[in-house]
């Protein structure tokens, strides 16, 4: 699966600075699931040196109906919709509602291909050394900063 990443959107170059991605909701999958959070990203950065809210759509690979580079788009470059200001506060008291982790984090940690590219991420574990879970029944995971996977930034 692969999508555009927020934390690559930074056109036009002119006017975003700062750029700080508050949710990340993954590929734009073909089904959605259910909940509504998956495929859209939020950030905060400045627009044209004022504080700004931006939102997107990610876009996806293997979904045929979505572009790739996601929406908005400009000539081809992924953009972020600035939000007005008065829905600024809206946004980011809901985004405190969001799913912890709802995108794809391949190759996954522990694996022999993560390793391979220098990761140093690791499944969570319990104090008894065994591995914890989230409500879903998935694996939790320990990212490390500055982990040469994109994904797991």
């Amino acid at each position: 699966m692969d999508y555009t990443n927020p934390r690559t959107v930074d056109s036009p170059k002119a006017a975003i600075r700062k750029l700080k991605v508050l949710f990340d909701g993954g590929e734009q999958a073909s089904i959605d699931d259910g909940k509504g959070w998956n495929g859209w990203s939020v950030a905060e950065f400045e627009w044209y040196d004022v504080p700004a809210l931006g939102i997107r759509w990610n876009g996806s690979t293997q979904n045929p109906n979505v572009s790739a580079v996601g929406n908005p788009q400009s000539r081809g470059l992924a953009t972020w919709f600035v939000l007005p200001a008065p829905l600024a506060d809206a946004v980011r008291t809901r985004i405190k509602e969001a799913p912890t982790v709802v995108h794809d984090i391949r190759p996954f940690p522990e694996t022999p291909e993560a390793i391979a590219l220098g990761c140093k991420c690791s499944i969570a574990r319990k104090r008894d050394g065994s591995p914890a879970f989230d409500s879903d029944g998935g694996p939790l995971y320990a990212m490390t900063k500055g982990c040469p996977i994109p994904s797991h930034n």
